[in-house]
């Protein structure tokens, strides 16, 4: 606590970086005016533009369009400090305050100080904060900065609400030791305390750094070794090919992928790829499709057997709704018919992925189900039609949206309710 005193203040260079490095640079725009989030001046109204700059403090702003009057906004940097034999790792929290036509504030205050000596011990020196949650904003601005416990989070983490990840200060000071073993201030995946006392003791780690491998050094130190041990070959590769992993995440589940489509991850062509993203969805989509095909076949398993249970539900149908099979509605370019059996029901189903099927529409009493289809006899809808009310009760398209053709096939039901009467009224009198 001696040595805290010893600390240094930030400097009005880093003030200014941190403004510029935390908060969003935004444009607030109307058509009178538009107003500038990062000093609150007001000035001439933006014309379809995403980006302008304010004639005032030259920021570049990305415009919004938007009625917003004032902003309020938080978030967190980090300085890093050497002091005597100690790694000091300073986060601090930002405020921006923002009104329209008034001067914008800033201000911070120091949260945390964590110091690590060099043999990767630590000391959390902060504020007090709320522990009812994982979250990090709830800190008790009247507490001393103290030595404090490290608590873990919820569920059991081992991350504390101390290993803050955020930008970090330039100008900022690092140990010989840490720098020896890779660490650089672009390493700004993972919190800094964590890859240093990461670096101190798992030679995998400090591996990563000095392959330039930043990201995945990052998610190597938040979410364990799992990953790195099964796709270590992965890496190497790429980094004799001198691929630089940007999106550790992204890139771990590509190759997830590679495995599936029984790819060969020990060649440089799949596992550099030089667009990640891009062959990363065209693979995903081919598995979409693939899986898609499974569940679709695995329905079909189980709606073949539901119509072999329901073989009873099966012939009452034929019985009750056989005098409709012959109706045929016309409007325009489009007919209607009843779905002739249960397997119809399946057929339409599956077709227009709604659950005219899977919900057993076939064993409802008072109600017929018209496929209706164009020309082409490609199925435009599926209605639901009350033989007491003599009205549509609902008329569904693919996936139970709402047909182009919905009022057409409100017209052709009102004409044809009539003819479904007199079909109703015989099979009565018979």
């Amino acid at each position: 606590m001696r040595l805290a005193q010893q600390l240094p203040p930030l400097s009005p260079a880093q003030r200014i970086w941190a403004r510029k490095a935390i908060f969003q640079h935004t444009a607030f725009a109307t058509k009178q005016a538009a107003w500038c989030s990062d000093c609150g001046t007001i000035f001439a109204p933006i014309d379809n533009d995403k980006r302008c700059t304010c004639p005032a403090c030259g920021a570049k702003l990305k415009v919004e369009h938007s009625r917003k009057q004032k902003l309020q906004e938080y978030g967190y940097f980090t300085q890093l400090s050497v002091i005597g034999d100690y790694q000091v790792v300073r986060h601090y929290q930002a405020w921006r305050h923002s009104k329209k036509g008034e001067q914008t504030t800033y201000s911070h205050q120091e949260v945390a100080q964590l110091w690590i000596d060099n043999k990767g011990n630590k000391t959390i020196v902060a504020r007090s904060a709320s522990w009812k949650c994982s979250t990090t904003d709830s800190w008790s601005w009247n507490s001393p900065m103290e030595i404090r416990r490290i608590y873990s989070t919820a569920y059991g983490n081992t991350r504390t609400r101390y290993n803050i990840c955020a930008p970090i200060c330039p100008g900022s000071e690092v140990l010989p030791i840490f720098r020896k073993r890779g660490y650089t201030l672009r390493c700004q995946s993972a919190a800094p305390d964590e890859i240093m006392t990461s670096i101190l003791t798992d030679n995998n780690a400090e591996t990563l750094l000095k392959q330039k491998q930043l990201d995945i050094a990052g998610y190597y130190v938040r979410r364990g070794s799992y990953k790195y041990q099964q796709y270590r070959h992965a890496v190497n590769i790429a980094t004799r090919n001198g691929y630089r992993i940007k999106d550790a995440s992204l890139w771990y589940d590509y190759l997830d992928l590679l495995e599936y489509f029984n790819l060969d991850t020990h060649n440089s062509k799949y596992i550099c790829p030089g667009n990640l993203k891009r062959e990363h969805d065209k693979l995903m989509h081919r598995k979409e499709v693939i899986l898609a095909r499974e569940r679709a076949e695995v329905q079909r398993k189980r709606d073949a057997e539901t119509l072999k249970r329901d073989a009873k539900a099966i012939a009452k149908y034929k019985e009750l709704k056989g005098c409709y099979f012959g109706i045929l509605l016309k409007h325009g370019k489009l007919h209607a018919s009843v779905l002739p059996d249960v397997e119809a029901f399946m057929q339409e189903g599956e077709a227009m992925r709604h659950c005219v099927f899977t919900n057993g529409y076939y064993k409802r009493k008072d109600c017929l189900i018209f496929s209706v289809r164009n020309r082409q006899d490609k199925r435009v809808a599926t209605v639901e039609f009350d033989l007491k009310t003599l009205k549509v009760v609902q008329c569904r398209g693919k996936a139970n949206s709402q047909p182009k053709e919905y009022d057409e096939i409100l017209k052709m039901f009102q004409a044809g309710a009539t003819k479904i009467q007199q079909v109703q009224q015989q099979s009565k009198a018979s």
